[in-house]
């Protein structure tokens, strides 16, 4: 879905089916005591609607919400996780440092892995960091 204010019909409609959700979700009854997963649903769709008002009024056009998900971070537990599905927090370190690293050597001829443009992992807070000192 995107959000954006081109088509004010379509906008409206999807800001209401994220209200809708939130109040379903709040009005849901699933044993005695309230889920976890009830916040979940709910703090991801209050975040979405936050997400979308916040870039909306710094200019932007619209708002992909499909790119909101945790896809690569995922992966990135995936690969930390290869050797030992449950590492201690120094495993976890150096498994992570291996993986930062390993992102730029090639990709074998024989693996399923694509190149995507992304940034790379070790250069994401430090661009993160520059561009909010240019922005402020």
């Amino acid at each position: 879905m995107a959000l954006g204010l081109n088509n004010l019909e379509a906008y409206n409609s999807a800001i209401n089916q994220l209200l809708e959700t939130i109040d379903i979700f709040k009005g849901l009854k699933a044993g005695k005591n309230w889920k976890p997963w009830q916040t979940g649903v709910i703090c991801s769709t209050t975040t979405v609607f936050d997400f979308q008002a916040d870039y909306l009024k710094r200019g932007h056009t619209f708002l992909l919400t499909a790119r909101l998900i945790q896809g690569c971070l995922e992966n990135l537990f995936g690969c930390i996780r290869y050797k030992n599905p449950t590492p201690d927090a120094l495993e976890f370190r150096q498994a992570l440092k291996t993986v930062s690293v390993a992102q730029y050597m090639m990709c074998p001829i024989t693996g399923s892995y694509l190149e995507d443009d992304r940034r790379f992992l070790a250069d994401y807070m430090q661009c993160d960091f520059q561009e909010q000192k240019e922005d402020g």
